[in-house]
């Protein structure tokens, strides 16, 4: 595939995600939106390359970043988006631990204090994940921004 083709492919999963912040973009009354003043909207890009695996070798997986690195940040900015990038990146000690959903379950917990700090700052998180579990921390993050005990939003 080439990286044009991949770029489009990006751009046009992407457009669902931006039409939706746009209809819960909040008024100016709001504590928290993910617009600035002059109305263009502050993304930030989160990649959790971790995923669960049925033993042995390197469970990180490169897509993420290939994902996050392909030219998406440079078509944001061209549509005049704040951008900014966070990944979910295991400590050393994290690192060293056994077991694959260990290692999975820490990544999850970074990716939602990342997601969390992207909605105190008011930015729109769009996650480039490896595998369906880090949607749980995508979840978890959303749901530690709450700022009320009704988490049924999210």
């Amino acid at each position: 595939m080439k990286l044009s083709a991949l770029k489009y492919i990006i751009a046009i999963s992407l457009i669902p995600t931006i039409a939706f912040a746009q209809l819960v973009k909040k008024d100016s009354t709001a504590e928290r939106n993910y617009f600035n003043d002059d109305g263009t909207m502050r993304i930030a890009i989160t990649t959790q390359s971790q995923r669960p695996g049925s033993g042995g070798g390197n469970n990180a997986l490169d897509g993420p970043e290939v994902m996050a690195e392909g030219g998406i940040q440079d078509l944001l900015r061209s549509m005049n988006a704040t951008v900014r990038m966070s990944d979910a990146v295991l400590s050393e000690r994290e690192q060293t631990e056994y077991g694959n959903w260990r290692k999975m379950g820490y990544a999850n917990g970074r990716l939602a204090d990342n997601v969390m700090q992207n909605e105190a700052d008011g930015y729109f998180t769009v996650g480039f994940l490896a595998s369906c579990p880090s949607s749980l921390g995508m979840l978890g993050g959303l749901q530690q921004s709450l700022t009320s005990t009704d988490t049924s939003a999210v």
